[in-house]
């Protein structure tokens, strides 16, 4: 295909990059793939999208017994190396760490940070549309220790609501959040207080 593609950015995309990581340095058939990421093999054009463009590479494998066709499979192409390291960095970026910041901007306020987004404000590290009633979208600060690239982002917006900011000290698995929420609710931890009950 005779079409330039931004490499990274058309690794990124997550199914692509799914693909891509499990084609790395061995070969498998679209039906193998499929299997792999939980999917039917005729809902899956991704390994024939990215053989057009040149991230994967066909071969030919002889079919099992008489009568049967050849099947196509697919190889990671080693060219492409450079751009899934970095859709794989961009990726990680991606992923929440604990100690950084969320901000949820209401569905009000939307529109109002689009244009600021548009216009290029900066220190946004990701973002993601939220399908709600009252919240439209969610930003990830650039990860700053002292909290100002936080803070300048709030300002920078400009939207005319409170920006809801959320602080995630840690990801906890269920068991280690029903520990953590038994705590709170003995008295034991003094992080979370609630209530007391009437």
């Amino acid at each position: 295909m005779s079409k330039r593609v931004d490499r990274t950015r058309f690794l990124s995309e997550p199914t692509r990059l799914a693909i891509a990581e499990l084609c790395l340095g061995r070969t498998l058939t679209l039906g193998e793939i499929a299997h792999k990421l939980g999917r039917e093999p005729g809902s899956l054009s991704g390994p024939e999208t990215m053989a057009d463009h040149g991230a994967l590479k066909r071969r030919k494998r002889r079919a099992a017994s008489q009568g049967r066709r050849e099947a196509t499979s697919y190889a990671f192409n080693p060219a492409w190396r450079a751009a899934l390291d970095a859709a794989r960095a961009a990726r990680e970026r991606r992923r929440w760490t604990p100690g950084r910041d969320l901000l949820v901007i209401s569905l009000a306020d939307t529109p109002a940070a689009c244009a600021m987004i548009a216009a290029g404000v900066e220190g946004i590290e990701w973002g993601a549309r939220l399908k709600g009633e009252v919240s439209g979208l969610a930003l990830a600060p650039e990860a700053d220790p002292d909290d100002a690239a936080t803070l300048r982002l709030i300002d920078a917006l400009g939207v005319q609501r409170p920006i809801t900011r959320l602080h995630f000290s840690e990801v906890m698995g269920p068991r280690d959040l029903r520990d953590w929420a038994s705590r709170v609710r003995g008295g034991r931890d003094p992080v979370g207080q609630l209530p007391a009950e009437s």
